[in-house]
């Protein structure tokens, strides 16, 4: 017998699918060839072989694979005299969903005979692995609740409920996982104040929220609406709010949180307290003659700040007025038989320029500092 044929697969080409998890010595597929060859030319070998870039044989694979089949190989081998291919190393899905490449069957003819059928094997992936936040929002720093991921927003005090705030964005290296998001709740309660939404990850200013977490626009009230006029403007309880949000794949978690400074806004001027008007009778000689009654600003921030200053009327020269304690001072001695009597104008300011006027009124009492006096030097 001429070793003339040469060996012949049972098919002419294998796919099979393979999950991440199997272990290593995994059995993945039994090759099986013939050769009708008598002697040393019926007897065969197997083997794996990579797809070398730039075969044009009719069973070549894509070129796309060509160029990691080498690698694949890596993962699998070959028993020989079997055929049996198993998991030399696990597989992993993110690192590489197929792998394609050559079974190889060869005689052991004085001049060897050998075919090759193309394999691909798609593997499986399994949820083995957490999904992450957007990296760029990762501080160097390990916050104070052990989360590196850290977003850090700001938000209009004004802003309508419903407004758009941030949105977190997460990523799964699994295929096919679903996330879903949600806002955790502490012992702050900050949470109540936002609305998360679970599959977009879209936060939302929500300050009153129904049960079922809708907002609810005809029920808003302020806390100066309490006891006073109606009005829809948010009374914001803090300047800031810390939030921690949780994304899951229904097995495996991340967090990050999301850090909220309320950006303060110069809605309200500083207000006397009514009739934005003040009497004192003062005693001639006195310096430090009292204090005015002080304005109110309910904004945050320097916008809340107020300070005052004497702008007007006759005579203001000769006072001043501490401009954070609305102290008043003379500075210098009054007397009442020069002038008996001021009208002062007193501007109180925030930090956003916007202001308030009062006016004070002072009457200069009369004190016994005068000796008698004769009409005239002598009398004759």
């Amino acid at each position: 017998d001429v070793n003339d044929v040469a060996p012949r697969f049972s098919d002419p080409s294998y796919t099979l699918f393979v999950s991440e998890r199997e272990p290593v010595g995994f059995f993945v597929l039994q090759l099986r060839a013939t050769d009708p060859d008598s002697g040393y030319g019926g007897q065969i070998t197997y083997s794996l072989e990579s797809h070398p870039s730039g075969d044009t044989s009719p069973t070549q694979l894509t070129r796309h694979i060509s160029d990691t089949s080498r690698e694949s190989l890596s993962y699998f081998e070959c028993d020989e005299h079997t055929g049996q291919i198993t998991l030399a190393r696990s597989l992993n899905y993110q690192k590489s969903a197929v792998h394609q490449f050559w079974a190889v069957a060869t005689d052991q003819g004085a001049i060897p005979l050998s075919s090759r059928i193309p394999i691909t094997i798609h593997v499986l992936d399994y949820n083995d692995n957490a999904p992450q936040f957007d990296q760029s929002n990762y501080q160097p720093n390990v916050d104070d609740d052990g989360e590196r991921c850290s977003y850090r927003v700001k938000l209009n005090e004004r802003a309508p409920p419903g407004t758009f705030v941030t949105r977190l964005l997460a990523t799964d290296l699994d295929s096919n996982d679903t996330l879903r998001y949600r806002l955790v709740a502490d012992e702050t309660r900050h949470s109540e104040y936002f609305r998360l939404g679970h599959n977009d990850g879209i936060l939302y200013w929500a300050p009153f929220r129904k049960q079922d977490g809708r907002i609810s626009f005809p029920h808003l009230r302020s806390k100066a609406e309490l006891g006073n006029t109606p009005s829809e403007i948010v009374d914001i309880p803090l300047d800031a709010f810390r939030l921690k949000v949780e994304v899951s794949d229904q097995l495996h978690t991340a967090y990050c949180l999301v850090h909220v400074e309320m950006d303060a806004v110069n809605y309200a001027a500083p207000s006397f307290p009514l009739p934005k008007h003040e009497v004192w009778n003062v005693p001639e000689g006195a310096t430090h003659l009292g204090r005015i009654r002080l304005a109110t600003d309910p904004d945050r921030s320097n916008f809340g700040k107020i300070t005052y200053a004497l702008v007007g009327g006759h005579g203001r020269e000769h006072f001043r007025v501490e401009s954070t304690t609305g102290d008043f001072f003379a500075l210098e001695m009054l007397d009442r038989e020069t002038v008996s009597h001021y009208r002062l104008l007193i501007r109180a300011t925030d930090g956003g320029k916007l202001f308030d006027y009062m006016t004070l009124d002072l009457n200069i009492l009369d004190v016994n500092d005068n000796r008698p006096q004769f009409t005239q030097s002598t009398y004759e």
